[in-house]
């Protein structure tokens, strides 16, 4: 019987570990000046699984607002909304940080992302291109 208890216990702990597979915290791997960057990443993946998707004033600068909203017909929060419906899983490859702007490449699932970034008032993604 003891066996049988083992036996039930195998499945329940791998499912608690595939979990972990995808909590990323990139601002844990990131120091220095990159680690502003790395939360502003880890806090845009967090919202992106949440309803009403990310803040978009807060993490992203007006100008890419903006370009969304005129892209997408709707606004940058119902957009972020419709178009990612399941967690997000976005690991950084690498930071640039050149002056006022940033270029951060990142995996995200099966696809490999450009953020570039604007520092103002705190950094702030101001586009995102899938290559």
């Amino acid at each position: 019987a003891v066996g049988c208890v083992w036996l039930a216990l195998i499945p329940a702990a791998f499912l608690l570990d595939l979990g972990d597979a995808f909590d990323h915290d990139n601002a844990e791997r990131w120091g220095g000046k990159e680690h502003e960057i790395a939360v502003l990443i880890d806090r845009y993946e967090e919202e992106l699984g949440e309803p009403g998707g990310p803040p978009c004033e807060e993490l992203l600068t007006p100008a890419y607002v903006k370009y969304i909203e005129e892209t997408e017909g709707t606004s940058c929060e119902e957009y972020h909304d419709l178009d990612f419906q399941r967690p997000a899983d976005i690991i950084i490859q690498s930071i640039v940080i050149s002056g006022s702007t940033a270029r951060v490449e990142v995996s995200e699932l099966d696809k490999d992302l450009t953020f570039e970034l604007v520092r103002a008032d705190g950094w702030r993604i101001d586009r995102i291109l899938e290559h």
